[in-house]
């Protein structure tokens, strides 16, 4: 294959993640991520269109003078790689071009791949505001139905998760990805109280105060390691995110940094900043 063949094939796939991931799209959003003139994006999405099986994964809405996805027929026509349509959602450009505010996956190192079939309509609905339903498992309560407005997806480090509102508990919360087992479709627009904008723990910040464990040998390395310039260490995070962050980095929550030092080399020094709502799996913050 030359070169011009894999344009071809990367602005055709670029097509089809567009309408996986925002249900919609335009000839400016050609021109964004490839830096081209209307007139050539309008031929590639021509050369999209004659290409045998188009027909089921898009529509042209007049009204909004848009392409979009004909999500009950949609099936790929290019191959999708989870690996690459994830690190897209992470690069911040091609994100804004897709349309998220910002970058579309808040970035910790990734442990489990989520499904496509899942991630691309919980992408839609988070991008275009949506009310929809999905199946979901918990360890608590096995598996049960549940109508939510996700916002945004972050990765901890172990797993991904969406950031949403639950309507069953009316209040703000995280899932796990890879525990929605079925999108069961929309419900409707989301009303501006169950958005980002309303989510007071996802745009405020915390510092977490951070310090070698008391019981380390040999704190300066920990110190040199991890850039302190001064015995503690200030890392600003989500305050919806902080007890994720700390366990990413196995610091000792509890009272009396009673963990491990050789698991839990870090200690947070000022825990009173945690909630006991939002901080089960801070390392051992429910010690007594």
């Amino acid at each position: 294959m030359d070169s011009c063949e894999r344009l071809i094939d990367l602005r055709m796939d670029f097509i089809e993640q567009l309408l996986l991931l925002k249900g919609w799209f335009t000839r400016s959003d050609l021109m964004c991520r490839f830096d081209i003139k209307e007139a050539a994006a309008t031929r590639e999405i021509a050369k999209y269109r004659k290409i045998n099986g188009s027909e089921n994964n898009l529509v042209f809405n007049n009204s909004l003078r848009r392409y979009e996805i004909k999500s009950d027929t949609f099936s790929p026509i290019f191959k999708k790689e989870i690996t690459t349509l994830l690190s897209n959602l992470k690069n911040k450009n091609i994100s804004n071009i897709v349309g998220f505010d910002g970058v579309g996956i808040d970035i910790f190192p990734r442990l489990s791949e989520p499904k496509l079939d899942i991630l691309a309509p919980i992408s839609r609905a988070i991008i275009n505001k949506k009310v929809i339903k999905i199946s979901y498992f918990s360890v608590k309560n096995g598996s049960s139905s549940k109508i939510i407005v996700p916002h945004s997806i972050f990765d901890s480090g172990l797993k991904l998760y969406i950031r949403c509102y639950c309507f069953k508990y009316k209040k703000f919360l995280e899932l796990a990805l890879d525990r929605i087992v079925d999108f069961n479709g929309i419900s409707g627009d989301a009303q501006s109280e169950y958005q980002k904008g309303a989510d007071c723990y996802w745009n405020s910040f915390v510092d977490l105060k951070i310090m070698p464990h008391p019981n380390v040998s040999h704190p300066e390395t920990i110190k040199y390691e991890l850039g302190f310039n001064e015995d503690i260490k200030v890392v600003s995070v989500r305050t919806a995110l902080a007890q994720y962050w700390l366990q990413r980095w196995n610091v000792d929550c509890s009272k009396k940094h009673e963990l491990n030092h050789k698991l839990y080399p870090l200690a947070l020094f000022n825990r009173d900043v945690l909630e006991g709502g939002s901080a089960y799996v801070a390392p051992g913050y429910f010690l007594s």
